[in-house]
This record gives structure tokens, sequence and C-alpha cells, in this order.
């Protein structure tokens, strides 16, 4: 699920995605969402163009891009993907170091189930949220 980590009554979790790109062959199967959020959605100011893709890779890897640009003017934005099948109970804003560019931030590996998330980033701060209700 796709949505904003601060967002209006919606959010675009709840909003109709287009499908952008499907590729269901080859070694890294793809499917890209995209949506356009129009001025004044969710009440935030200026036009976005908002894309996420989905990527199979290598032996159970998963990786997901979210991007979000402006049309016409700045717009804050902070995506976020809640998928509640991570480690339980961390809900944490960090402030990253350094120039902004695509780069690996964290590692997060759950000893119960094997599971590990890499997350990668291209803005100065990041959010991480897992669920603290759910059951692994």
């Amino acid at each position: 699920m796709l949505s904003l980590s601060y967002r209006g009554p919606k959010g675009f979790s709840d909003v109709v995605w287009k499908v952008k790109k499907y590729k269901n062959e080859g070694a890294a199967p793809q499917i890209i969402f995209s949506y356009d959020s129009f001025d004044g959605e969710e009440g935030f100011p200026g036009d976005l163009d908002v894309t996420v893709s989905y990527t199979l890779s290598g032996e159970n890897e998963l990786s997901v891009s979210m991007k979000a640009k402006e049309k016409k003017k700045a717009t804050p934005v902070n995506l976020a993907l809640c998928t509640d099948n991570l480690p339980s109970g961390y809900d944490i804003n960090c402030v990253l170091d350094g120039e902004p560019g695509k780069e690996k931030v964290a590692i997060v590996y759950d000893k119960k189930s094997g599971r590990v998330m890499e997350l990668l980033a291209n803005q100065p701060g990041v959010q991480f949220h897992t669920s603290a209700s759910s059951r692994m």
C-alpha cells in the first residue's frame, strides 16, 4: 500500500492508479503504477506526477521505487510504503548526513523470519515505520 506519512482525509492508498507499464516475462518482472495528484488534493498545493514500481529480481527479491515530481510549483510530499509485514514496533524519522543521492541508508533484519529489507533514499530524510500489531 502506498500512502502519505501525514495525509489528508483520503490518501494515495485509496485512489485509483493507472498501470503505466507491465512486464511479466524475463529475469525481472515489473509493474509500474502512476497517479496524477491535482492541485489542492488532500490539502496540498501543486500538481504531482506520482509513480511506484514493483520489480521482482534475484531470488525472492522485491524492489519498490516511489517517485513524485511537481508539475508547476513546489509541493511537499513524503511517500511511504506500508507493508505491515516487517519487524514490529518502529516509527522513526531520520535526517541523513551528506548530499542527497540514491544510496543505501538502512538495513533491517528480522531474525525470526530471516527477511531483510534494504532502504535506499535520494532525499535528506527518511521515515521508517513498521506495524507493532502485525503477527509474523
